[in-house]
């Protein structure tokens, strides 16, 4: 029997982690107020800080697109500016990896700006435009739904990491919920992403 490469293992402890990560803040979300479910959060054991440091988005629909894309959102001690982390392959090396502001379409000040390319920037549209069944919003109305990933990723940003008060987020005013950056305009003259992903 052929053994699995380093590859396949990672991508498989990633894809577990993050399904109980998100079963966990749901979890969370029923049982206590949302000042006390960050402080659950907050763990202090070097040991287990490793396992929370990062949150995949929809880790299976990741790697089902035709160019899997693996996006994922700090959690904790990456500064006052919403972005996620956006690896282009399963290495997770950081010098292959995008650094992409939540809030407006631009690359993080922050981090050294490493340009996603661009056969990845319909992947990574799709896996923030889909719904992601592991993770659920509750709307002002009392809705609860299954999120989209962008939405999955504000919700986690905001819950591990706050939000600067200059900070000021698009929201839908029926909703209550976030509502996704215009990234068509950071990806400029891809002309054809409005139609999403294709199989070119």
């Amino acid at each position: 029997m052929d053994e699995k490469s380093t590859d396949e293992i990672l991508e498989e402890t990633l894809t577990e982690m993050t399904d109980k990560m998100a079963d966990l803040i749901e979890e969370a979300k029923k049982a206590v107020e949302f000042k006390k479910m960050k402080e659950m959060f907050t763990l202090e054991a070097p040991s287990t800080e490793m396992f929370i440091e990062m949150a995949q988005i929809n880790p299976k629909l990741s790697k089902s697109i035709k160019r899997p894309i693996y996006i994922g959102v700090p959690q904790g001690r990456e500064g006052p500016i919403p972005h996620a982390h956006v690896y282009h392959n399963s290495s997770l090396n950081k010098k292959e990896c995008s650094f992409i502001r939540l809030d407006i379409p631009e690359y993080s000040p922050h981090h050294d700006k490493i340009p996603l390319p661009r056969e990845l920037e319909k992947s990574f549209i799709s896996v923030l435009r889909e719904e992601w069944p592991k993770y659920n919003i509750t709307e002002k109305d009392g809705t609860t739904r299954a999120a989209t990933g962008y939405e999955a990723a504000m919700d986690m940003w905001i819950d591990s990491n706050g939000l600067a008060d200059n900070i000021v987020l698009n929201i839908d005013e029926e909703t209550g919920v976030w509502i996704m950056p215009d990234y068509y305009e950071l990806f400029s003259g891809d002309t054809d992403m409005e139609s999403g992903i294709t199989e070119d």
